[in-house]
């Protein structure tokens, strides 16, 4: 009774005393308490029944109001303690679903309630620790010339006192521009802003995990997808997938700010300019080039999938090069 709780000592709801701790669906475990780590997470038995009705849901293909309004609530309590935002877009789908004109399910809403059953399964346990006091700030920028038909990304990562811990800086050819929808409209700045934000979370995941870090960037509708989740077209979604991926694997938790571009230094990398901060013993230029192959795997994905539903045009997927 030292924490003025009162507790059940008496029938179903009585507990022995241990490490483990589950309260209204929750598991709270405290095997790291001495270190200053708690770990939360759903029950096994409430992972389990809602993965058996999703699969129902799935292999029927029909859902209707009162079932979608019912499983948005189970979720909605369930995510709370899942990390990552998947969570928050699935909601809202279902919302859409519920008042939707059919119960039955589209692809769109099959698939993301395929990742919710994986995500249920597989996801690792909110962690509290204590000693998370690490701050960094991430700044992310890119360039583009109109003229050729070519782009720069760059991005810097900075710790709390100031001091550059590590930065990148890549140029994208016309093939590659292209990739990213260059060959149809005049202007990818959004999708490359969100490429450049993207690869320096991913890049930097671990040492972002269980830290708070602030991302800065000059662009305001790539700043709003990156708080929302979700991003403008197929070629940009395919992109914000995977920073979510990422999100949820490392468990980090970026705040999302607005720099002014004269402010950014991530802009003189974008272009391949220097500055005293950016020292060549920082320079991560091979990681960088790894990451973004990964992401324009992703892409060309994302366009061979659009080309065989009639969406768009396939490009091939080109090589990436140092700069």
């Amino acid at each position: 009774m030292l924490t003025g709780w009162d507790y059940a000592t008496e029938r179903r709801k009585v507990t022995s005393f241990g490490e483990v701790c589950n309260a209204l669906g929750v598991s709270f475990d405290l095997h790291g308490s001495c270190d200053g780590v708690q770990k939360v997470q759903n029950i096994q038995k409430r992972i389990d029944e809602l993965v058996e009705f999703i699969s129902q849901v799935l292999e029927r293909r029909k859902l209707d109001r009162h079932e979608t309004l019912k499983l948005r609530g189970r979720l909605g309590f369930a995510d709370g303690f899942l990390h990552g935002r998947l969570g928050s877009l699935i909601l809202k789908r279902l919302i859409d679903h519920a008042y939707g004109s059919t119960s039955s399910l589209d692809d769109s809403l099959a698939n993301v309630l395929g990742w919710m059953m994986h995500r249920l399964k597989t996801a690792e346990p909110k962690r509290v620790d204590s000693g998370t006091v690490r701050e960094w700030c991430i700044f992310t920028d890119a360039s583009f010339s109109s003229e050729n038909k070519t782009a720069g990304l760059g991005g810097v990562l900075a710790d709390s006192a100031g001091d550059c811990a590590a930065w990148f800086s890549i140029s994208l050819d016309v093939d590659q521009c292209n990739l990213l929808g260059a060959d149809s409209k005049d202007t990818i700045i959004y999708e490359r802003e969100l490429l450049a934000a993207c690869m320096a979370m991913e890049m930097w995941a671990l040492l972002l995990a269980s830290s708070y870090p602030v991302h800065y960037g000059d662009n305001d509708s790539v700043r709003f997808a990156l708080i929302r989740g979700v991003a403008q077209g197929a070629i940009a979604e395919s992109i914000m997938q995977m920073h979510l991926s990422v999100e949820v694997a490392f468990n980090s938790n970026v705040w999302f700010a607005r720099v002014p571009t004269e402010a950014n230094i991530a802009d003189l990398p974008s272009r391949s300019l220097d500055h005293p901060c950016l020292t060549a013993d920082k320079k991560v230029e091979k990681d960088a080039i790894i990451c973004l192959e990964k992401f324009l795997q992703s892409v060309a994905s994302s366009r061979r999938s659009l080309k065989r539903s009639g969406e768009g045009v396939q490009l091939r997927r080109p090589h990436v090069k140092n700069r």
